[in-house]
């Protein structure tokens, strides 16, 4: 996992796995570091190959938090089988979904824009 912070929001890039135990878990960790920092999220998926239903919780737990603390979470170029499985189990209801980072950067408010950290 490789992360970007900018003004307001953390952009999580992702890769392999995010399944039971250890995985899940370890992103969820991070996720809610920013959070709790009271900063979006930004979630590139494109390098996930599987997520189980312990990645879908850590989703839906991550939406739940960022609500609570008035953030965002955001998702960013899942690949084929994790959109059809966010969209089977209706996840992706709960997350705005962009093709790019670039593009997900580029829908949120300018001071959001300029990368700090990378």
């Amino acid at each position: 996992m490789n992360v970007s912070v900018t003004v307001s929001a953390a952009i999580l890039h992702l890769k392999g796995r995010i399944c039971f135990k250890h995985e899940a878990a370890l992103f969820s960790t991070i996720a809610q570091q920013f959070l709790k920092n009271r900063q979006h999220l930004i979630v590139e998926l494109s390098g996930i190959e599987m997520i189980d239903s312990a990645g879908i919780g850590e989703l839906v737990l991550l939406h739940m938090q960022a609500r609570a603390t008035g953030c965002d979470v955001r998702i960013v170029a899942p690949a084929k089988r994790v959109r059809q499985l966010l969209e089977l189990t209706n996840i992706a209801s709960l997350f705005e979904t962009y093709p790019s980072v670039d593009e997900a950067l580029d829908c949120l408010p300018a001071r959001w824009s300029k990368v700090l950290v990378s």
